[in-house]
């Protein structure tokens, strides 16, 4: 028999099935939508002109792309663990399940990272820092 799933710090077997939501956290439709409006502005022109707005435009462009790209592997990398955790009971095959606990720990540890990103994601935390 395998032993008990691990789940995420007080998470409930429900929330396995179907992840929690994290509100504006990770909000990745937003970042998408202003993805698109950034191409559409990059579009202009005009915008070709001013160096310092398309340096701009371009910086918050590829925070946000890989914003939505961890995003996108993470969510990737879940549906997998899913997956082999229903072959893994299927099966009562405790390697597979063991696999399966061990790529939660680094989805884990993935998330982690991504909610510490995110509040250290404010329009001045990607300057540099000076310690005197």
């Amino acid at each position: 028999m395998l032993p008990n799933c691990p789940t995420r710090k007080g998470a409930s077997e429900r929330s396995l099935i179907r992840p929690p939501n994290y509100g504006g956290i990770f909000d990745v439709p937003m970042k998408e939508k202003r993805l698109q409006e950034l191409a559409m502005q990059a579009e202009n022109p005009e915008l070709w002109t001013k160096p310092a707005e398309m340096q701009k435009l371009n910086k918050e462009k590829a925070v946000l792309d890989k914003a939505v790209q961890s995003w996108s592997e993470l969510k990737s990398r879940v549906a997998d663990s899913q997956v082999l955790l229903e072959m893994a009971v299927e099966a009562n095959d405790e390697d597979t399940f063991n696999e399966v606990k061990t790529e939660l720990s680094a989805l884990d540890k993935i998330v982690d990272d991504l909610e510490i990103a995110k509040m250290l994601s404010g329009e001045l935390d990607t300057n540099n820092t000076y310690l005197s």
